[in-house]
């Protein structure tokens, strides 16, 4: 998947030391960036390690001309949601997953 993304790929770290504490991947696309696997390690949660990185992904994508960003996350990550809303983000709209059995 992340082979067929034609340019704007940027995996992104944070670091405390030299440890890596969360990490996430940012996908800009004209004047649009998306925020993907945004992961904070457990041991580190609840450090405001995860909104740091947001806020510079974020920070990235607009030196790189993104005037949107978006993200998608599970409705049943209730910590994920709480830090979104805390930076601003909205709920847009729902989405599923289908296969084929």
């Amino acid at each position: 998947i992340l082979e067929r993304i034609p340019s704007g790929l940027s995996f992104v770290g944070l670091f405390e030391e030299d440890e890596l504490v969360a990490c996430g991947l940012l996908v800009l696309d004209g004047d649009l960036a998306g925020l993907f696997d945004i992961v904070t390690d457990p041991a580190h949660r609840r450090k405001g390690h995860g909104a740091r990185l947001v806020h510079g992904m974020i920070a990235r994508a607009a030196v790189q001309g993104a005037a949107t960003v978006y993200l998608q996350v599970v409705m049943a990550n209730a910590p994920a949601i709480a830090l979104y809303r805390s930076l601003g983000f909205t709920e847009a709209y729902h989405y599923t997953y289908r296969i084929l059995e």
